[in-house]
């Protein structure tokens, strides 16, 4: 498998880390690239994100290292990334993870029933992906 690690070093925020993931996902998904698995902080600083194409896989990683301290909280940080490799390609998706990072960020706000319906999505997701995973492995 072929893998290709972009650092994400300029990045001050989680607007900034998301926009260069998704613009770098969305190149490939130009290209013919389907995303088949994301995983979110691997190893504590790395995305990675599994792509195939014809028969042919790719590991695209980006590693966040440089800019995790500015990245608060991790865990909006990490919903919001791992939602770019959401069906519907990842610049589509791009704006409503800003919007709901940008309201996670915020002051608490009571959770929609969109918020709701967000956080079940991405947890069938996830489940989805560990699954799959666990058949693979």
């Amino acid at each position: 498998m072929q893998t290709q690690t972009i650092l994400i070093s300029f990045a001050r925020n989680i607007d900034e880390a998301c926009t260069s993931m998704a613009q770098q996902i969305d190149k490939l998904e130009k290209q013919g690239w389907k995303c088949e698995k994301a995983y979110a902080l691997v190893e504590g600083y790395r995305n990675e994100y599994e792509l195939a194409r014809d028969g042919a896989k790719m590991k695209l990683c980006f590693d966040l290292k440089a800019v995790l301290p500015q990245l608060k909280p991790v865990m909006v940080f990490t919903i919001a990334s791992m939602s770019l490799a959401m069906a519907g390609g990842a610049m589509q998706n791009l704006e409503k993870v800003l919007e709901s990072s940008r309201r996670m960020s915020g002051r608490p706000e009571p959770v929609s029933l969109g918020g709701w319906v967000f956080a079940v999505i991405f947890a069938i997701v996830v489940l989805y992906f560990a699954i799959q995973y666990g058949r693979n492995h």
